[in-house]
């Protein structure tokens, strides 16, 4: 395990507070909401690149530099915002680390951009 995931699993313990996750249709409605969120994507370069796509409009910040980059993002502490990783799982470790800095409005996309793609296939 890495120390940052050790981290972030010890911060669970210790402080209560918690992301939430949401699907996709969540996601989508408050992506198409006057307010929309910030979408932070904690993938690769190569991955946001890559053949799943990325959502419009997101931000990659991968999570092994996420630690460095939340003090540039201090001013959406009290904004909506979706984390988004391939299938669910680096954004829960990163939804948790924003938690852990102060921010109070943090979701993880559930299934990531596997589940995304998935969805606008259907639609």
């Amino acid at each position: 395990m890495t120390l940052t995931f050790l981290l972030s699993l010890m911060g669970i313990a210790c402080s209560g507070q918690k992301y939430s996750n949401i699907d996709v249709q969540r996601a989508v409605d408050m992506i198409d909401s006057p307010d929309r969120p910030l979408i932070i994507d904690v993938r690769t370069p190569q991955e946001y690149n890559g053949e799943l796509g990325n959502i419009p409009g997101s931000r990659l910040i991968s999570l092994q530099v996420l630690q460095d980059s939340i003090a540039a993002l201090s001013d959406f502490k009290a904004k909506d915002i979706v984390m988004v990783c391939r299938s669910g799982n680096r954004s829960r470790t990163a939804g948790q680390m924003m938690v852990e800095a102060g921010f109070e409005k943090i979701y993880n996309l559930e299934g990531g951009m596997k589940a995304w793609n998935a969805y606008h296939q259907i639609k």
